[in-house]
């Protein structure tokens, strides 16, 4: 193992923002175009990975803890195979931060994403969160494209306005009502409309 120069923690600290900056990017498109594009209802939509996605979508509190650990096994495995790889054109420590951050912007996600579904939330953020995670599967599911950000929604025009959402009473957690009064547990009667 070779020790950490101190000119290499620039390099480093690049890697980092590179690699976040890289993953966010990677949650936006892959749930646009690839899990609401070909794969969701598109001519890929017999692939296993769309019929997981569509699977959640209409069952959003199904959690397979297996599936989850494969995908945070398999995430950490290409960053670190891409940061080995990339280590041979770029710095060391540059190319392995960047694909390590990437591969835990996944861990990150899936995390959020399961405690969007699972727990209530816990800050203001946890809260926004929730509101436009819950607005993209009781609403809108061609919008709020970012589960972790709202920044490329807001560039690509796929933000969900803020109004009334009715959550399926099956799906309502006991908590929803921590989201605000727009969000609703369906119960026959009409939803108030602003």
């Amino acid at each position: 193992m070779r020790p950490v120069r101190l000119r290499s923690v620039p390099a480093a600290v690049t890697g980092v923002a590179t690699g976040a900056a890289a993953w966010s990017v990677t949650e936006y498109a892959v749930h646009r175009w690839v899990l609401h594009g070909p794969f969701g209802k598109g001519r890929l939509s017999k692939v296993p990975i769309g019929g997981i996605h569509r699977h959640h979508h209409g069952d959003p509190d199904h959690t397979l803890l297996l599936g989850r650990a494969a995908g945070h096994a398999a995430m950490a495995a290409v960053g670190t195979a891409a940061g080995a790889a990339l280590a041979r054109w770029l710095p060391r420590a540059f190319a392995f931060a960047l694909s390590m951050t990437w591969s835990a912007g996944y861990s990150t996600y899936d995390v959020l994403h399961w405690r969007a579904h699972h727990r209530p939330p816990t800050s203001s953020f946890g809260r926004r969160l929730r509101q436009r995670h819950f607005r993209h599967h009781f609403g809108a599911p061609l919008g709020n494209l970012g589960v972790t950000m709202s920044w490329w929604d807001t560039a690509f025009g796929t933000e969900v306005a803020e109004r009334p959402v009715t959550v399926p009473r099956r799906f309502a957690p006991d908590w929803l009502d921590e989201l605000g009064p727009e969000f609703v547990a369906a119960t026959g009667a009409p939803v108030p409309h602003e």
